[in-house]
């Protein structure tokens, strides 16, 4: 690779990281508190109940130290993205790691993943169609992650007489499908899995949590599609675990 290329593919991903990190925070502060409530939640006039950051005129993320912090993760990332593969396949996995670390602060502040993110997150995979070997990969990979998630969910249900995933994680599963295909959503449904299970774990010893509470389960998603963005186009992950 020339070394300018080079040098402007490492200056696009910090200013992005960068953006991104700030992005992030200032777009849960401002996004409509009706994304951030069930359909259901409203008041006597239909309208969204209010947030109760909202209500006590105070910030739904603190600008300090998230700003700075989401920069720095975000910046490393990209860095990585950027430097290891193309500027096509970069760019939108650049938007869909945003996108789900914005979808995990939702989960994590207020247990719900807005539709409006989803669907961008859907939209996003004809950044990856070109990355397919053909567009029945991008279907079944969409299937698997409606399937399997529902699968899931009723399986939890009679187990533990409530679903194991949320609708929003449905949802959120069968689109990330669309940009990850079969295999890749595949490996990333296993190392959602894994990943909460450790999650789990520490909010249990730290006594965060309890067996029978619900918890975000969108980091666990937000995490591994990461990992399988990252370091599946350098490494072959399927292919590694396979063999």
């Amino acid at each position: 690779m020339p070394l300018l290329l080079l040098i402007l593919k490492l200056l696009t991903a910090v200013f992005l990281g960068v953006l991104g990190g700030n992005a992030l925070v200032y777009a849960v502060n401002r996004m409509p508190a009706s994304w951030l409530r069930d359909y259901d939640e409203v008041d006597e006039e239909g309208k969204p109940l209010p947030l109760p950051e909202d209500e006590r005129g105070e910030q739904r993320v603190k600008s300090h130290p998230w700003k700075a912090g989401f920069s720095m993760l975000l910046t490393v990332a990209y860095l990585w993205l950027f430097w290891k593969t193309s500027i096509f396949y970069a760019l939108p996995s650049a938007v869909l790691i945003w996108l789900l670390f914005e979808l995990a602060i939702c989960d994590f502040k207020y247990m719900i993943l807005p539709d409006q993110l989803i669907i961008a997150c859907a939209l996003v995979s004809f950044g990856f169609a070109g990355f397919h070997d053909n567009y029945l990969d991008i279907l079944w990979g969409a299937l698997l992650g409606l399937g399997a998630s529902l699968l899931i969910s009723f399986l939890g249900r009679l187990a533990f007489k409530r679903p194991a995933l949320g609708w929003g994680d449905i949802k959120l599963f069968s689109a990330l499908g669309l940009s990850f295909g079969l295999k890749g959503m595949l490996l990333t449904m296993v190392l959602t899995y894994i990943i909460n299970f450790f999650i789990l774990i520490v909010l249990l010893i730290a006594r965060k949590k309890k067996l029978k509470d619900s918890s975000p389960f969108a980091i666990a998603i937000a995490l591994a599609s990461s990992v399988y963005l990252l370091f599946d186009p350098v490494f072959d992950l399927f292919g590694f675990i396979l063999y």
